[in-house]
């Protein structure tokens, strides 16, 4: 999913630079009808694309740098606008601001990505005013309402899409990708100066296939969506919880340490509408490397399971 977004965002950015790019050579280019045409917004979208590609180079969206590479290339459209002549841009360079719009409020959360894209919205319009093709008010406010109603209606369609894919239909819990997507933006919050231990808890029903096996499997589905409504009700909020696999549960938890986790995880098991065996890894928020935790908790839960009777 992050893989994706960067992806997308680093394809937006080097067209766009690219199309910037031309622009200004069309300009510059000998004999061009175009020579009246100033380069200075140009020039400066295109250093911005480029800084923002730089940026965005091995950078995951939990990260400052994939912050500052959205930001600049937020900053890249409307510096075009602010210098052109000709309602032409600024028609071509409105196409490229639906674009980012639209990609603001499918992979941003809210409230983030409402206010990204109200905010890239406003310094479109403040170019388009202050830029030297002037336009009628009605053009402005029909422009205005077409970021903001492109944005609206892709966030919508991605963010189905996206619940779709990232959320267990049994349980209602979060899935594997689902899992994925949550952690990095609750590590994305937590992001500070200062490092704050991260915990994942790996959870195993116990004797499911028993289960399954002399109840039926609608027996089973039954126990795992109680279990999925237990866990849901008895973490505090903000602790990302999935089921992963048929009898897999997991649980990752920010500013949580061990034995909190550890504690949390035995008093509901206590009241588990059924059995269940953890395994727990700590670190810290400054240093996680999923797979690594996942091996250490998954090792835990190994360990745990040979230790009960």
């Amino acid at each position: 999913m992050f893989d994706r977004q960067a992806r997308i965002l680093r394809q937006y950015v080097a067209w766009t630079s690219i199309l910037y790019a031309l622009g200004v050579a069309a300009v510059v280019w000998p004999g061009s009808r175009f020579i009246t045409d100033t380069i200075v917004g140009g020039l400066a979208a295109v250093a911005l694309g480029i800084g923002a590609l730089v940026l965005l180079h091995r950078s995951d969206p939990s990260s400052g740098r994939f912050a500052a590479a959205t930001a600049m290339a937020m900053a890249a459209t409307p510096a075009a606008m602010a210098f052109n002549e000709t309602l032409v841009a600024q028609v071509m360079t409105t196409i490229a601001a639906l674009l980012l719009a639209m990609y603001l409020a499918a992979f941003n959360p809210f409230p983030r990505g409402p206010i990204l894209v109200i905010a890239f919205t406003c310094a479109v319009i403040g170019a388009l005013i202050v830029a030297p093709a002037q336009l009628s008010w009605i053009t402005y406010v029909a422009l205005a309402a077409s970021i903001l109603l492109s944005a609206q209606m892709y966030g919508s369609l991605m963010n189905a899409l996206i619940y779709s894919a990232s959320t267990d239909p049994l349980t209602g819990l979060l899935n594997r990708a689902g899992l994925e997507l949550a952690t990095i933006r609750a590590l994305a919050r937590c992001r500070t100066a200062q490092p704050v231990p991260v915990s994942l808890g790996i959870l195993d029903v116990d004797r499911l296939k028993d289960v399954n096996d002399t109840l039926g499997h609608d027996a089973g589905d039954v126990l795992l969506m109680q279990l999925g409504l237990h866990l849901r009700g008895s973490f505090p909020p903000g602790t990302v919880i999935a089921r992963i696999g048929g009898d897999e549960f997991v649980v990752f938890c920010v500013q949580v340490d061990q034995k909190k986790l550890f504690g949390l995880l035995t008093a509901v098991a206590a009241k588990s509408p059924t059995t269940f065996t953890f395994g727990i890894c700590t670190t810290l928020s400054t240093s996680v490397h999923w797979p690594d935790m996942y091996r250490q908790a998954d090792t835990s839960l190994y360990q745990a399971k040979r230790q009960r009777p």
